[in-house]
């Protein structure tokens, strides 16, 4: 996971570090994320690129219907990777930079009354490094 991206969760206890892959299963994937948030309050950051993200996206909505209370925050960027582009007819070949998207996406999950974390300061931080807020039912 980008260190830099993570930079403003450094002060969340107990964070975990969960990557998504598209050869992931997700039953397996559950059952590590759900045995994580056993204690709550839970802090789970997960991360998928490009083929993986459909995958990180069941996982979530799914850990969120178990787990009501919660706040999820996300953050879309991407890495350039080159490639090579020709013409068929033509002898110029050019470097092409293909963007593939990366999300990251902080869960909290805990009760109403769990306050080992600032949700209010975290949101604020996150807010400013262009984390988008979406949280869970109330």
């Amino acid at each position: 996971m980008d260190e830099a991206v993570l930079r403003h969760l450094q002060r969340v206890p107990n964070l975990e570090q969960v990557v998504v892959r598209k050869n992931d299963g997700i039953k397996e994937k559950l059952d590590i994320l759900l045995s994580k948030c056993e204690q709550t309050p839970a802090n789970i950051v997960l991360m998928a690129e490009n083929d993986g993200i459909q995958k990180l996206l069941t996982v979530v909505e799914i850990m969120k219907r178990k787990h009501p209370s919660h706040q999820q925050f996300n953050k879309l960027t991407y890495r350039e990777k080159p490639r090579e582009v020709s013409v068929p007819q033509d002898e110029l070949r050019l470097q092409k930079p293909m963007k593939l998207p990366i999300l990251y996406i902080y869960l909290h999950i805990g009760t109403d009354d769990s306050k080992t974390i600032d949700m209010d300061e975290l949101k604020s931080q996150l807010a400013d490094a262009n984390w988008s807020c979406q949280s869970g039912p109330k």
